[in-house]
């Protein structure tokens, strides 16, 4: 059944009606896997899931438009850009692309996007699934990605006539980006001319402003990224320093250290000319390096900067190869 799309002078909340979304026929797929800070085994599950990005058919669209614009492949962690879906959180108990994606999409396979008419002819492909926009991408198999989570910005996702979006249940008449008001974050969304605000102090953060160059600027909310012990600092007169393997910078008003020995980077903390860096202990790839095949083994460069290696049989794959210019799994 075709999502009805409206001309709204109010925003049709889907998180308060049923037939925006309902998750009765989603399709399923392995659990994703929650890592905590510092999981040792978070690298090789983002390894995994760069894989499985390079590799299924619904992913790796991206590829064609690079390779057909003349770029040339580097580690596949470095051309990587899985959007919003919990990728590396479903990569380590998928055994297939169709278990990967049906995770990471939330369930929302392409037979859930088609029953609501959310087909790449269709004007719309943005839709509300409760109060989580969804776009049901052609470039990504026609699954349903998971874009934004209204609830977690204490608004409601609405549907207008070209697209959906988070809504604090305003309209407005001049899309506008989003610009700081004091402690809050509020816009009018181009698409829909939903009007938006979000108060960043809700949850201890605050309202920044970014530069989008010739596009203006943009606001948004800066989370609270430091713990409640984090010392007070100065930004400009407080000095970058390494404390053992910890970076210690002042972000955002407070001290903030990062242990540059996690297991995902593997490394130490150096001084720069700009202040610190966490630098990989290893040198035996970087981001430059292209991927390779070892037999049936994808072979592709770490963000510690080590040969990781995934077993293309364990991804649902017969082995390794070129797939179009570059190298991924193949079948």
């Amino acid at each position: 059944m075709r999502v009805l799309v409206f001309v709204a002078t109010a925003p049709l909340w889907c998180g308060l009606i049923a037939a925006c979304g309902s998750s009765g026929d989603k399709c399923s797929g392995p659990p994703p896997v929650t890592f905590g800070v510092d999981d040792p085994a978070y690298p090789s599950a983002l390894v995994r899931a760069c894989a499985f990005d390079v590799s299924c058919a619904a992913s790796n669209g991206w590829w064609s438009y690079d390779h057909m614009q003349g770029a040339t492949a580097r580690s596949c962690l470095a051309d990587w850009n899985p959007g919003s879906f919990d990728a590396v959180a479903c990569a380590p108990n998928a055994g297939s692309c169709d278990d990967w994606m049906n995770c990471a999409s939330h369930g929302r396979c392409p037979s859930w996007c088609a029953a609501r008419g959310l087909t790449p002819d269709a004007v719309n492909l943005w839709t509300c699934d409760g109060d989580e926009v969804v776009v049901c991408d052609p470039t990504n198999g026609n699954y349903g990605v998971p874009f934004e989570d209204c609830a977690q910005q204490a608004m409601h996702c609405g549907i207008g006539r070209y697209g959906a979006a988070c809504t604090d249940g305003t309209t407005c008449t001049q899309p506008s980006n989003p610009h700081c008001d004091g402690t809050r974050v509020v816009g009018c969304d181009g698409s829909t001319l939903f009007g938006q605000s979000q108060d960043c102090s809700a949850n201890g953060g605050s309202c920044m402003t970014l530069s989008l160059g010739p596009f203006g600027d943009t606001g948004y909310c800066a989370a609270p990224v430091m713990p409640p012990t984090a010392a007070p600092c100065d930004g400009t007169t407080y000095q970058p320093h390494c404390d053992g393997t910890f970076a210690a910078v002042c972000e955002f008003g407070y001290v903030s250290e990062s242990n540059c020995a996690r297991p995902e980077i593997d490394g130490d903390c150096v001084a720069t000319a700009g202040g610190v860096a966490c630098v990989p202990r290893a040198n035996a790839c970087t981001a430059a390096t292209p991927d390779a095949c070892d037999g049936n083994a994808f072979v592709t460069c770490g963000t510690d900067q080590r040969l990781s290696r995934v077993d293309c049989t364990t991804l649902g794959f017969r082995t390794c190869g070129d797939i179009g210019g570059r190298v991924g799994c193949v079948r």
